[in-house]
């Protein structure tokens, strides 16, 4: 039998649906093995008013448990005659049974009495009612609401619930809703109810009331019409957009506005920021590129004469122009670099003094950077570093601060004439803004894209606002991310130590001992570059190569990938085998050096011997920052290192010879941790 469960809403924030719909599915999954209930495929629907689940193949039953329950061993449960004794009889009538129930089984430990029962399983009507109203009433929201007379909270308030397996209803109670077999179509062109014979005929019936409940198909249909709508000329391509827009419709349809051509004038961002930002429309570029005058307009409601729908939106967006067009023409009647002083005025974070001391530190940062970076850059982002907040006292980005930069780089551009690599870096230095987002392109841009970044993430760790659980309200994760980013898709090479060192020296009144903040910032640099990396290789890798340092990000990154391409060759479960025996021998560090006129064996000359020529080698190739030769190399130590161990007794009654066995190892440990502690790694079972 199939399941269906809907629950019908007020218009949820576009933004939270998929996110309720996933966690729904996948908390059914978990919840229902636990609950022994077999099933078939998860299909997720949702849209703004509803979130729903139809499940395959749903069990008429859970399935029975098998339980043993072990008592006594059978030497303390009989007697030499095979008589129960107490202890036997005690067992059995503290489960409830008779000593006659009970049997011998073998464990481990020997044999054991035990009783073998069977927990029969429950009809599945009995186990999805308590379920999906644990599942209902869990789903999170980043702003939960309560409403009415009951006590539960929600994303918004809820009105119904369908809930069916087969075609018997499955009672499911949640704020003050009893479920039933009825749903409900689009709020306007068919409110209903209409009732579901099965859940099979789910999406037909809500088709039919003018719903698309698949937001994959509602998604591709907007896509279809608003392609078509955009020609002869082409849509300006908007995932991000496209993904908002499918979650505020459930029967979208198209309509094309047009605006005055003098409003083209506006700079392309201006443009587009308005298109997408406040009114969620579609802009429309010609084939070289360059944006007309005409958008795109999806709407929800079918209406007998759709010009209404389009000249509505015209009178709304034409207001947002003209504002934008006065605020644009405001704003450059002053040049920028004097807009400087006005951040005096800003708050940059309480106990962290204002904008303007931010750009003070920015600017310092972005002259330690490009001077082991790009010194060639160094003028160009030393004036964008200066300049780069100077747009946030603008009348434009007061009133849209999705511009912020943006408008930095064109007023700095047309208004006070600064060299375009000055312009550009003050447009790029907030990327990346998000995990998709464009990395800067100039040499200049990335400088003080990461300045920025690295002095929020100093500043914050210094007063104690560094993030907590899932609370990142000054988003140190993301500004974490981007300098991560930055770094490994132009392969810069610094040290990630020194820069978080220079600063936390420039914020004033820190909270911290420096050393313990910078330690702090270092493993939360770490635990982002883990993420980043873990979409490819196994945590484990990771977490083995990050522990040796990750100062140079660029090696760190190229070491993991060096690790995980070796784990299959044939000698690294081995190798890792021994290098895991000989950390379990070195329990502190040595301090002495290996001294070869101790050795007294054959196996030690020869590990000798090739520890020297392979630190020889992986030496030159970490210089060249060839990793995977580097990493290659460690593993022709392992016939040396299993010969060793065949041969010699580490620790022999000899203090010096064992010394300088332990000094041996200490100097094979010390060159496998240049590149990773493989004993990390957990090998695959055999």
């Amino acid at each position: 039998m199939d399941l269906l469960v809907e629950i019908g809403t007020e218009e949820l924030p576009p933004a939270s649906v998929m996110p309720a719909i996933e966690y729904l599915a996948t908390q059914f999954e978990s919840q229902a093995s636990v609950q022994r209930l077999t099933h078939g495929l998860i299909e997720r629907f949702a849209t703004p008013r509803r979130l729903a689940l139809r499940v395959s193949d749903v069990a008429e039953r859970t399935t029975d448990l098998q339980l043993t329950r072990i008592g006594p061993s059978a030497r303390a449960a009989f007697d030499a005659a095979g008589q129960p004794t107490k202890a036997a009889v005690g067992f059995a009538r503290s489960q409830g049974k008779s000593v006659e129930d009970l049997q011998v089984v073998q464990t481990e430990k020997g044999a054991y009495v035990a009783l073998l029962t069977v927990e029969p399983g429950r009809p599945a009507q009995q186990v999805l009612g308590p379920l999906l109203e644990r599942l209902i009433a869990q789903i999170p929201w980043p702003k939960p609401m309560h409403w009415g007379w009951t006590q539960a909270s929600w994303g918004r308030p809820v009105h119904w619930i369908a809930a069916m397996l087969g075609e018997t209803p499955v009672s499911v109670h949640f704020a003050g809703i009893e479920s039933g077999n009825q749903t409900f179509g689009h709020r306007f062109m068919s409110p209903g109810p209409h009732g579901i014979p099965n859940p099979r005929e789910y999406e037909r019936i809500l088709e039919q009331a003018f719903v698309l409940a698949n937001p994959q198909q509602r998604r591709s249909r907007i896509l279809e019409l608003i392609r078509q709508a955009a020609a002869p000329d082409r849509l300006v391509h908007d995932e991000e957009l496209l993904d908002e827009v499918t979650q505020l419709v459930e029967y979208p349809l198209v309509a094309v506005g047009t605006f005055d051509p003098r409003f083209l004038a506006l700079p392309r961002e201006v443009l587009i920021s308005e298109l997408k930002e406040h009114q969620r429309y579609f802009a429309v570029e010609d084939e070289a590129g360059h944006l007309v005058n005409r958008f795109l307009i999806v709407y929800n409601t079918q209406v007998r004469d759709p010009s209404v729908v389009v000249r509505g939106n015209v009178r709304v967006l034409v207001a947002r122009l003209n504002d934008a067009e006065f605020f644009l023409a405001r704003d450059c009647q002053r040049p920028l670099h004097t807009r400087v002083a006005d951040l005096s005025q800003i708050v940059f974070l309480q106990q962290l003094g204002s904008l303007r001391d931010k750009v003070d530190r920015v600017v310092a940062l972005s002259d330690h950077l490009s001077g082991r970076l790009c010194p060639q850059a160094a003028e160009a982002a030393r004036r964008a570093a200066f300049l780069c907040k100077a747009d946030l006292s603008t009348d434009m980005v007061g009133e849209f601060p999705e511009l912020q930069g943006i408008m930095g780089g064109e007023y700095a551009r047309k208004v006070d004439g600064e060299p375009e690599e000055v312009a550009s870096a003050i447009a790029e230095h907030y990327l990346p803004k998000g995990a998709g987002d464009r990395v800067p392109r100039t040499p200049a841009g990335m400088v003080v894209s990461m300045a920025d970044k690295m002095d929020t993430i100093a500043s914050c760790f210094c007063v104690g606002l560094e993030p907590t659980g899932t609370a990142d309200p000054y988003g140190l994760r993301r500004a974490a991310l981007g300098i991560i980013r930055i770094t490994l898709e132009h392969q810069l090479v610094y040290s990630l130590r020194e820069l978080i060192a220079v600063a936390l020296a420039q914020v004033p009144a820190c909270k911290g001992e420096p050393g313990a903040l910078l330690a702090a910032i270092e493993g939360f640099f770490r635990v982002r570059l883990k993420g980043l990396l873990g979409a490819e290789v196994r945590g484990d890798v990771i977490d083995a190569v990050l522990v040796t340092g990750i100062d140079d990000l660029v090696s760190a990154a190229a070491r993991v990938q060096a690790v995980a391409s070796i784990l299959q060759a044939a000698d690294f479960e081995p190798l890792a085998v021994a290098v895991k025996r000989v950390n379990n021998i070195l329990k502190e560090k040595v301090a002495v050096p290996v001294n070869p006129a101790y050795f007294e064996h054959d196996a030690e000359r020869g590990l000798w011997a090739a520890y020297q020529e392979t630190r020889s080698r992986v030496g030159s190739s970490l210089q060249e920052r060839d990793f995977s030769a580097a990493v290659s190399g460690l593993i022709e130590l392992k016939q040396p290192i299993d010969h060793f161990f065949e041969s010699v007794l580490v620790m022999t009654d000899n203090p010096e010879v064992k010394q300088n066995r332990l000094a041996l190892l200490g100097s094979i440990q010390e060159l496998f941790g240049s590149i990773a502690d493989i004993s990390r790694i957990q090998l695959e079972p055999t």
